[in-house]
């Protein structure tokens, strides 16, 4: 197996980069000022926060999209003179982030892909979703004028824009170009062929982290059931179980691969942090400033 080598002089030239741009930027930049002692997968992830937040972060825009939505649909039910009670959040976008769904920019070494936890959430929701507004309905023509109404409220409530701090969609389609760029090298071209060769061996039919993730999500049950039905049955155990295994096998195999890669494009990134400082700074701030909200 190759060693990943990172020389003396790269090293030199990345402090040389982020010095200057510590000191052009270090008033509106100063989540990326000093960054002595990083490497390349932590400016990686660096960027990639200020950019996408933390988990957190995106799990609480995703309930104020389910709550603008949900308000809504109340609102016209209302108007229609129906009760209707607002459909809870399935916490479903606080998973991994990765971007182009690359191999060499997949988390590694996490424990799972973040697959259980996004089922876990639709399934809860489901089980936590109560609406005596329909369910006290006593006749067949009322629950169906309920359900024409509740469809047509569905339809006609305006989609709430997603959270995107400004700049975010061009820095991450120029963190994939580079990316891609990296992939491309025969260099890792190879180690990502070894990677898919790895996880066969290891009895995954999967050539890289997209189709391992995919073979994964294809062993979890349906979660429309709900959490307390879906939690105590064998096939949710074995998924459960599997995807665990598959994130062990993924970090064993794919280490170097990751390691390699980052490794290339760390002065790749350091620029990138440098000639982005206020952008990164700005989409920075705006995920500041939506943890202030009520």
């Amino acid at each position: 197996m190759r060693k990943t080598i990172v020389l003396a002089a790269f090293a030199a030239a990345l402090a040389g980069v982020m010095a200057g741009c510590a000191r052009q930027n270090h008033d509106r930049f100063q989540t990326f000022s000093p960054v002595a002692g990083l490497d390349g997968a932590g400016l990686y992830d660096r960027i990639l926060t200020a950019l996408r937040g933390t988990s957190q972060d995106r799990l609480a825009a995703g309930a104020r999209m389910t709550a603008e939505l949900q308000g809504s649909i109340v609102d016209c039910m209302r108007a229609a003179d129906f009760d209707y009670t607002p459909a809870p959040y399935e916490r479903t976008a606080g998973g991994p982030q990765t971007p182009g769904d690359l191999t060499t920019l997949a988390p590694i070494g996490e424990g799972n892909f973040g697959l259980a936890e996004f089922q876990r959430g639709v399934a809860e929701a489901t089980d936590k979703t109560i609406n005596p507004g329909y369910t006290t309905l006593t006749t067949d023509q009322q629950r169906a004028d309920y359900n024409r109404a509740a469809s047509a409220c569905g339809n006609a409530a305006p989609q709430p824009r997603e959270f995107r701090p400004d700049g975010e969609v061009k820095l991450i389609g120029e963190l994939e170009q580079m990316f891609l760029a990296i992939e491309a090298r025969p260099d890792i071209t190879a180690l990502r062929a070894e990677y898919g060769t790895c996880l066969q061996a290891a009895g995954f039919d999967a050539t890289d982290h997209l189709s391992l993730f995919l073979l994964v999500q294809s062993k979890f049950p349906l979660s429309t059931t709900g959490g307390a039905e879906m939690s105590t049955t064998k096939q949710w155990a074995t998924a459960v179980a599997y995807e665990q295994r598959a994130a062990s096998v993924d970090a064993t195999c794919r280490v170097e691969l990751r390691e390699t890669a980052m490794a290339i494009a760390a002065p790749q990134l350091a620029q990138f942090a440098a000639t982005h400082a206020a952008e990164l700074q700005r989409a920075s701030d705006q995920w500041a400033a939506r943890r202030l909200l009520p």
